[in-house]
């Protein structure tokens, strides 16, 4: 991609998520976001390559049969044990960023997307209690 082609990809990116727990966006807010967003090339590199790490394990993980049961739940459990180093060295600090962004896109947020967040919310727990099996 071209770094024109990653900013757009990156905004549209960002753009769902967003209205996927807060609602439609405002052109004046989808204008704010684009001033905070930052595409990264070398981050995107490093995802793709800590990607194809995971994926090989995975490969691997599954022509074992005799210790995939054994296997599987470690894998699952605890996923950051089959990252690459670098991943592992930036992962922490692009989450911090992340977060920095998401409190600034609380500081632009209407009421009514504050509400379809909540409603949002609402709907998550009470699956996660339906799972649980908890009335």
């Amino acid at each position: 991609m071209s770094s024109d082609e990653l900013r757009t990809h990156t905004l549209g990116r960002t753009y769902k998520f967003v209205e996927e727990f807060l609602g439609p966006l405002e052109p004046i807010q989808k204008q704010q976001i684009k001033k905070w967003i930052e595409p990264d090339p070398n981050w995107v590199a490093m995802r793709l390559r800590n990607r194809e790490k995971f994926q090989d394990y995975l490969i691997e993980l599954l022509k074992s049969k005799e210790t995939l049961n054994k296997n599987i739940h470690s894998w699952i459990s605890y996923p950051e044990s089959h990252w690459t180093d670098e991943f592992k060295n930036v992962i922490e600090a692009k989450r911090q960023e992340w977060e920095t962004i998401t409190i600034m896109m609380d500081t632009i947020s209407l009421p009514r997307q504050r509400k379809h967040f909540l409603d949002k919310l609402d709907d998550y727990i009470e699956d996660f209690n339906d799972l649980a099996d908890i009335s």
